[in-house]
């Protein structure tokens, strides 16, 4: 994460680096002046914790089932795309406004999406079939 983060800052300042998931405080420690987005695991997700990172300059992102995640369930709700889609997307959206997070990432369903779970490579074959209509 280091490497890359890097060369993104030296060669593409105009682009963010983000890095996702619940990392300890001493894992950000090492990797904070190399990143400048952070996609946090809801469950991870402590506001006084995020206000120190933007002081850094990190934009903060929100990832994961808000309504239904634990501990319990190795971070994962159910099927974020079938039970509670709307209710889960609206949630997510106004805990984002009202802390002031930057974004938020949530998976969905889309064209090829079976395949993807298999081979994530996927998207090429399925952009090949849009091109050539």
């Amino acid at each position: 994460m280091i490497y890359y983060g890097d060369m993104v800052r030296q060669y593409f300042p105009e682009s963010y680096f983000r890095i996702d998931g619940g990392y300890t405080e001493e894992a950000m420690a090492v990797v904070s002046n190399s990143i400048s987005a952070w996609g946090s695991h809801i469950i991870n997700y402590s506001i006084d914790e995020i206000e120190r990172y933007r002081k850094q300059g990190i934009k903060d992102w929100i990832y994961g089932p808000l309504i239904y995640e634990s501990r319990i369930n190795s971070w994962v709700g159910s099927s974020t795309f079938i039970d509670l889609s709307l209710v889960n997307e609206r949630a997510i959206s106004w805990a984002c406004y009202k802390y002031g997070t930057f974004s938020w990432l949530s998976r969905g369903i889309g064209a090829g999406w079976r395949a993807a779970w298999y081979d994530c490579e996927t998207w090429k074959d399925y952009s090949k079939r849009l091109n050539s209509n």
